[in-house]
C-alpha cells in the first residue's frame, strides 16, 4: 500500500514538472509568433516603434509600453 501511494505521488510530481515545461515552451513559441509581424522590419533595419501606451508583458514578466518595443528588445 505504501509503495502504491509513493508511486502515485511520484507520478503526480513528474506530471507537474513536465506540464510546467510544456507550458513555458508553448508560451515562448507564442511570444515568437507574436513578434512575427516585426521580424522582417527588424532584419531590414526599418523597425520604428511608436510611443503609444498599450502595456504588454514578456515571458519573464517584464512590462513593456507596447508590443513593438517588446519585440524590438527580444529580437
Amino acid at each position: 500500500m505504501k509503495i502504491e501511494g509513493a508511486s502515485v505521488v511520484l507520478a503526480l510530481a513528474f506530471f507537474c514538472f513536465f506540464s510546467a515545461c510544456l507550458c513555458e515552451t508553448t508560451f515562448l513559441a507564442l511570444l515568437q509568433d507574436e513578434c512575427r509581424e516585426f521580424r522582417d522590419l527588424f532584419k531590414k533595419g526599418k523597425l520604428s516603434c511608436t510611443r503609444e501606451n498599450d502595456p504588454v508583458r514578456d515571458s519573464s514578466g517584464k512590462q513593456h509600453s507596447n508590443k513593438c518595443i517588446m519585440c524590438a528588445e527580444k529580437l
